[in-house]
């Protein structure tokens, strides 16, 4: 699945809350570097992982807990806003379209038979 790029290892909790043992860069930096590599704006990932959070896909059936990445959406004045937009009582229609939106451009980055505006890129 294409999600899997994001890192299980980098996103939180939703593909996994573990890390390898001596990476060079911290879940929070990897997060930032794959939603980069990725093309995602800062809404399109905070709309990604809060999703990717309500499904619960969590690797192998883990338990959801706060990881290291999650400081990223407290630490960053325009992600923690992004957050608190999306987690209002009134946004769960605009939460459902921006996360259909971003989840359709990140399945569709590999897909070379659609034009790159198709494709999100």
């Amino acid at each position: 699945m294409t999600f899997l790029y994001l890192g299980g290892d980098a996103g939180g909790g939703y593909g996994g809350s573990y890390l390898e043992p001596n990476l060079p860069l911290s879940a929070e930096e990897r997060l930032i570097d794959r939603a980069q590599l990725l093309t995602l704006s800062p809404s399109e990932m905070t709309v990604l992982v809060g999703g990717l959070r309500v499904l619960n896909t969590n690797w192998d059936g883990a338990r959801q807990s706060a990881t290291r990445a999650d400081l990223v959406f407290g630490s960053s004045s325009e992600l923690r806003a992004l957050a608190e937009v999306y987690g209002s009582a009134d946004a769960q229609g605009k939460f459902v379209r921006d996360f259909v939106s971003a989840w359709s451009k990140v399945m569709n980055l590999d897909r070379f038979d659609l034009a790159p505006r198709q494709r999100g890129g």
